[in-house]
């Protein structure tokens, strides 16, 4: 049976059914890739670009179909980990995901405001953390790698009543030191409850907690190579969520869920600044800034089956944020403190509904109303159409939407570049796409076109005064091809070739961080009953980016070639063994940050 996602929309859908580009990363997958990082898990999906500035200890960002990345929602059991108080517009930190604690993640394109309403103006990454298991399950693992890097943890999961289960993982990490002045360590905790209250009622509880610390250079300092001031930023962050679920089917025809959840951001964080250079010949000068955020959830979702055909699902939802931020910069070595504190409310609506109207065509819309404080009402609509033609095994689909996003409360409120008068970001986007299944699904094939234009883009004039405005559209453009092929040999290949082309309007300047042409080829080969080999290629077009120190600055192409492999030593242990970049490619993702070179990890897994 084709799996079921529950991201995208408030009904539930097979992942054959969705009329969008959608990924899903199963927990086998990751095991199999044994990635070092968040941004290795997403390499390999089509459309998407995840950089990160050298080591683990800088900042991880993706850029989904040419999107900046605070346009991307990204959830962990539902709960949104945006953050609007960081300089970035409310991007996460992608370095701060733990991976061991992953056991699905699900990936939508397009705008899905019609869902979630503001930030999933590109789309949304949604992140599942392990769940309970049938039978009591202990697993403890631990690893090494190049440059002192090691990581430890614990997995204790299984069934406690009929139908309900419990998992619990602590893991700790250090990045060791592969890049000069790049430092990560973590600590984070998850848990998940799933209660069965009645044979028509259940409870789901999710947490998580995450503390991290990390140091690099500071962006656009030129990194390790041209940076004149040899300081690094040093970064401490805490996030805690909790989330709560109640689902009531009282009837077939009718279920609903009562959701709560509550997300905290806690940062600081210490910068020497940056030295004056090409790009600005004043710099940034050395500051500090001490951060926090806080945002409480609650909603209500019913789904009413009016026919076989027929599913309509509506509910409604109140979000409340709050954030407080306090910044010092020593300009002519003279301390200059500010603060911004704000809050808001947004009340939201919304309605949708599945129609399938026959055995091959199904149609899907959605339209969400939000009320946010201090600005107008804002409707967001949504309309896929999907159709297969069982005969050749072909499935055609189209998809359109528009979304919106708030302005984050850095720009609303910094003292320096703050802009109180800032409207929403808007988008608007449409897809296509076609697959196909030949030789009995031994191959498959497909490929999705897509276009998007951002308007209103929150972008920095230089004054003066200098500060946030309103100024730029932006579109995107491209298509992504994928394949999956099954050889007679027992080899599995997932290969794509992304192309994005993303245009300023009005501006002879360029998008950074966003290469024209991305592909991927990766492997799977089973020599043995007990062995899994997984080689994986990478090639990343040039792209374009900027420092202070060297000004505009074209990043070379780069292949990338990285090999894990899987050996069940026992029935109860697994032994995985990596080595990244194996032919030691020599490229940055950032300019003057190199990326590692060829590193290795051995990581072991016991189940008790």
């Amino acid at each position: 049976m084709p799996p079921i996602i529950i991201t995208g929309a408030g009904l539930p859908t097979a992942l054959n059914a969705s009329p969008g580009a959608v990924t899903v990363i199963t927990r086998d997958q990751i095991d199999a890739m044994h990635p070092r990082s968040f941004t290795d898990v997403l390499r390999n999906v089509p459309g998407i670009y995840a950089d990160q500035s050298g080591g683990r200890g800088g900042i991880g960002s993706v850029y989904l179909r040419g999107a900046d990345p605070n346009y991307t929602l990204i959830l962990v059991d539902g709960v949104k980990l945006n953050d609007p108080t960081n300089s970035r517009g409310g991007s996460v930190n992608l370095s701060a995901i733990d991976v061991e604690s992953i056991e699905r993640i699900e990936i939508i394109s397009g705008p899905l405001s019609s869902v979630y309403g503001s930030d999933a103006i590109a789309g949304v990454i949604n992140i599942e953390t392990r769940m309970g298991a049938s039978e009591r399950e202990i697993q403890v693992h631990g690893g090494v790698g190049s440059h002192e890097a090691y990581n430890t943890g614990v997995l204790v999961r299984g069934p406690f009543a009929d139908k309900s289960g419990y998992a619990v993982q602590i893991h700790t990490a250090d990045d060791g030191t592969s890049v000069e002045g790049n430092q990560y360590e973590d600590y984070s905790l998850t848990a998940n409850l799933f209660g069965r209250l009645s044979h028509d009622m259940n409870v789901s509880t999710s947490l998580r907690y995450a503390d991290t610390h990390s140091e690099s250079f500071p962006d656009d300092s030129g990194g390790p190579v041209y940076a004149q001031i040899r300081e690094v930023d040093q970064r401490d962050a805490r996030d805690i969520s909790i989330g709560i679920q109640l689902h009531h089917q009282p009837r077939h025809q009718v279920e609903y869920m009562l959701k709560g959840d509550w997300f905290n951001h806690d940062e600081t964080l210490d910068s020497p600044g940056v030295a004056p250079g090409v790009r600005d010949p004043f710099g940034i000068p050395a500051n500090s800034s001490d951060s926090t955020y806080e945002r409480y959830t609650l909603a209500l979702h019913g789904r009413i089956s009016l026919s076989d055909n027929i599913n309509l699902g509506i509910g409604a939802d109140l979000q409340h944020e709050q954030g407080r931020s306090d910044s010092t910069l020593i300009i002519f070595n003279v301390p200059q403190s500010d603060r911004f504190d704000l809050e808001r409310d947004i009340h939201g609506l919304f309605v949708e509904m599945q129609y399938k109207a026959s055995r091959q065509l199904a149609i899907h819309g959605g339209w969400r109303f939000d009320d946010p404080d201090g600005y107008g009402a804002v409707s967001s609509p949504r309309l896929g159409i999907i159709y297969h033609m069982p005969a050749s095994k072909t499935t055609l689909k189209a998809n359109w939407g528009e979304g919106f996003k708030l302005p984050s409360f850095f720009a609303l409120g910094n003292p320096i570049v703050g802009n109180s008068d800032l409207r929403p970001e808007t988008s608007a986007s449409t897809g296509a796409g076609i697959s196909r299944d030949f030789d009995d699904g031994k191959l498959q094939l497909g490929v999705d076109v897509f276009y998007s234009q951002y308007s209103d883009i929150i972008d920095f004039d230089a004054g003066p005064p200098p500060r946030l405005v309103n100024r730029a559209e932006v579109s995107a453009k491209g298509f992504e091809l994928h394949a999956v092929l099954h050889t007679l040999g027992g080899v599995v290949m997932d290969s794509h070739i992304s192309h994005t082309l993303t245009d300023i309007k009005d501006s002879d300047e360029v998008l950074r961080n966003r290469p024209e042409w991305q592909a991927g080829i990766g492997l799977r080969w089973a020599p043995r009953a007990d062995i899994i080999v997984n080689p994986g290629f990478h090639y990343i077009g040039e792209v374009p980016d900027s420092s202070i120190p060297t000004g505009d600055v074209t990043l070379d192409s780069y292949i990338r070639t990285d090999v894990a492999m899987t050996w069940k030593a026992r029935h109860n242990t697994d032994v995985l063994l990596s080595i990244d970049n194996i032919f030691d490619a020599d490229y940055e993702q950032a300019a003057g940050f190199p990326a590692p070179g060829i590193s290795g990890r051995l990581m072991v897994r016991v189940g008790l």
